[in-house]
């Protein structure tokens, strides 16, 4: 979309490594075999198989301060979710939004409203 068009140019910055511990391929969910070739965004961290680097979810988004998963006790504000990159919105809502715009603009209730339910 036009409103979020320069979030979305933002691309992974890959640097290819071996694998040594398990590491979960992003796109595909599979995991990366021992001594094989992956690539991990320096920005994201996302981890990818060499046939899988074009499937990476755009944009690419660093994690802000929080560097590890949040556990099921563990409570973060938005603001710790906020890359240190303009323009400063978290990865979750870029991707949601995105999502949204991708497959949800037919539904009811998120953009539109029926019109016959307009006042």
């Amino acid at each position: 979309s036009r409103s979020n068009a320069g979030i979305n140019g933002r691309r992974h910055m890959f640097e290819q490594k071996k694998v040594y511990n398990f590491e979960t391929c992003g796109p595909c969910g599979n995991k990366a075999k021992f001594g094989r070739t992956i690539y991990k965004c320096r920005d994201c961290r996302i981890v990818v198989h060499p046939e899988c680097k074009d499937k990476a979810p755009l944009p690419c988004i660093g994690p802000g301060s929080v560097k590890t998963t949040p556990g099921k006790t563990t409570v973060y504000s938005l603001a710790d979710l906020t890359p240190n990159q303009t323009p400063m919105v978290p990865a979750l809502i870029v991707h949601c939004v995105n999502e949204i715009e991708k497959r949800g603009l037919s539904e009811v209730g998120l953009y539109r409203i029926p019109g016959s339910e307009r006042e």
